[in-house]
């Protein structure tokens, strides 16, 4: 039977891609698990009573059947000659390991106590297993404490729900330079046994947050298989000589938009599990960043982001792996820094912690930091408490309606990859180029990544941007347009009319009002627009559709905003005068300016405008 390891301290802190991700620590090369299936090999004599529990043991750890496991790793400990009792005392732990994280998962707090009690029990007992297994990795007091707590507190709704969209990527086949003149060739296959691990390990991660948050933070899980090919790692350097390699899902054939399309709106963190290996991947890696949508092409908003190799998740380690790759996330979220606080090379940063272990920082986060950061930073609300974890009430979805994106996600497709993928690279190093204020040097790599990839909503954007900062507003209307027919985005059209409304255009730019009133996604927003429109339509001499217009946010408002009287006020006091001034109604005119007043308008306001059309019906 193998022994476990310590684990290397490799602290490896990553770029930022659109927000933070962080590495973990590294995987030591030929690290072992404790699924070796050599128990009944450990010097057992065979035909004693010991060698079938042993061979019990090893058939109920492959199968991740914990509770069988700890039942025969117990029997066997008893049986055990006192030479190798310390061996089957390991088995044991590391049963009670698993079985207590299976009952974090399922909430079940008494079977959790009871079974990290055993851990502690036997560390005490057997000292070397807690050495060999250090704080950081299997830290099962402080998981007792986390139990017990939860025992003594009431039943409670959590504030926020995390949902985690878990998708197993079973094939990564590789042929592609690394960073130091290496070469990544080969292929790795994601096996049942760290799907199983994933799912135990993740189901642990609720029971985690459930008790760190005391009850006020939970998490669901959905898992989908994706049965295509990644052809290629994202690889960045890892601070040292190595390389941190994840999935990069531009390079997944088939595109993963059939199985994220209808998903991604709905969850705040997706998790990659592949296969992995030790010749491929070293690095589990976590934080927040938006995901491939459709390749070379399309990101989602800003998601939660984890990416797993599969070995990773086979040793005792994995739910903590699981759980540090997520605090990246909730650190992301909330603004911690630095991450890997608990290393004693940045443990300074944070005084008033006093623990030891990992898990044991993370607690002190969760009861002292995050709620603090809750209350105090201007991008939270102190009422949402955890849900101040949404991802998708922080960071909206302001892309098209799907039907539209299927259509990008088709056309694009026809476009070479290879013609995407250094369109892609060109827009980049524009976006470098413009951050530096050196809008000349990228303006003719736009267009050189235009002329590659004319679907690329990002490309097209950066390009009417690049031309309206410089004044050349009819090049900025034109690129807005052109984007706004395969991309009909809400933020591209509100630019169409903003463009229109100042160069005078104003029927195109009441018709782009009302076009981003219909992709508006909150009341307000298209309550507004529609505000827009009319006037747009007022400024065009076209007083019938002005006053239609109107009428729409007076039929709206009380539905959409009940609360915010202020546009509808505005709207009646408009159409007042357009019947009055306009429409050859003054008496119907005066009807809508008097429910102006009531509705809060300017009284002085409305009172001049009375007073005016009063003479005129005299």
């Amino acid at each position: 039977m193998f022994r476990l390891r310590l684990f290397l301290a490799l602290a490896a802190c990553c770029g930022t891609l659109a927000a933070s991700v962080y590495a973990d620590d590294q995987l030591p090369p030929g690290e072992p698990t404790e699924l070796t299936g050599t128990t009944a090999k450990a010097g057992v004599v065979p035909g004693i009573p010991l060698t079938a529990v042993a061979e019990r043991l090893d058939a109920a750890e492959k199968a991740d059947d914990f509770p069988a496991m700890l039942s025969a790793a117990e029997e066997a400990l008893t049986l055990a000659p006192e030479h190798l009792k310390e061996r089957f005392a390991r088995k044991v732990a590391l049963a009670a390991w698993w079985h207590g994280h299976s009952a974090f998962g399922n909430a079940d707090w008494q079977q959790a106590a009871d079974r990290f009690g055993r851990i502690s029990e036997l560390a005490g007992q057997y000292p070397r297993i807690a050495k060999s297994w250090g704080p950081n990795l299997l830290d099962s007091d402080t998981h007792l404490q986390l139990a017990q707590r939860m025992l003594t507190l009431p039943r409670r709704q959590p504030d926020y729900t995390h949902r985690f969209l878990l998708v197993f990527l079973h094939d990564v086949s590789l042929d592609q330079p690394g960073l130091h003149a290496n070469r990544i060739t080969g292929r790795t296959i994601l096996n049942e046994q760290q799907k199983s691990r994933a799912r135990h390990a993740f189901s642990a991660l609720r029971g985690y947050l459930e008790s760190l948050s005391q009850g006020r933070l939970s998490a669901t899980f959905t898992t989908l298989e994706y049965s295509g090919s990644v052809k290629a790692l994202r690889i960045r350097p890892d601070g040292t000589s190595g390389e941190i390699r994840e999935p990069d899902l531009n390079h997944a054939a088939p595109s993963l938009w059939p199985l994220l399309r209808d998903r991604y709106q709905q969850v705040d963190t997706i998790v990659y599990i592949w296969g992995g290996g030790e010749k491929f991947a070293q690095y589990a890696t976590g934080g927040s960043l938006p995901h491939v949508l459709i390749p070379w092409t399309l990101a989602s908003p800003l998601r939660g982001f984890i990416q797993i190799p599969g070995h990773r998740l086979i040793n005792s380690y994995a739910p903590l792996l699981v759980m540090h790759e997520f605090f990246h996330t909730v650190e992301s979220m909330s603004g911690i820094k630095p991450n890997h606080g608990y290393k004693p090379a940045v443990r300074s940063q944070f005084p008033d912690w006093k623990g030891t272990s990992q898990l044991d920082y993370y607690r002190w986060h969760f009861d002292t930091t995050i709620p603090q950061r809750f209350s105090t930073k201007s991008d939270f609300k102190p009422e949402r408490g955890w849900a101040n974890l949404n991802f998708p009430l922080r960071h909206p979805d302001r892309l098209p309606p799907l039907q539209a994106l299927d259509q990008l996600a088709s056309r694009a497709d026809l476009i070479p990859s290879v013609d995407r993928q250094k369109a892609s690279k060109l827009h980049h190093q524009a976006e470098a180029l413009i951050k530096d204020k050196q809008d000349n040097q990228a303006l003719p790599l736009l267009l050189e990544a235009k002329q590659l990839h004319p679907l690329h909503p990002g490309i097209m954007l950066e390009l009417g941007r690049l031309y309206e900062r410089t004044g050349q507003l009819q090049d900025a209307l034109e690129a807005y347009r052109t984007r706004a027919d395969f991309f009909p985005d809400l933020g591209g059209v509100q630019r169409i009319a903003a463009l229109n409304q100042k160069l005078a255009l104003h029927l195109p730019a009441a018709k782009a009002h009302v076009w981003a009133a219909d992709l508006a996604t909150t009341p307000g927003t298209r309550l507004i627009h529609l505000l827009l429109s009319a006037h747009a339509y007022k400024r065009a001499a076209d007083h019938q559709a002005a006053f239609t217009a109107y009428q729409q946010v007076i039929k709206e408002a009380p539905k959409l905003s009940p609360n915010d009287t202020k546009l509808l006020a505005e709207a009646y006091y408009q159409s007042g005068l357009l019947l009055a001034d306009h429409l050859g109604t003054p008496q119907e005119g005066i009807k809508l300016l008097q429910q102006a007043v009531a509705s809060g308008h300017n009284p002085e306001l409305v009172q001049k405008s009375l007073a005016r059309i009063s003479k005129k019906i005299r």
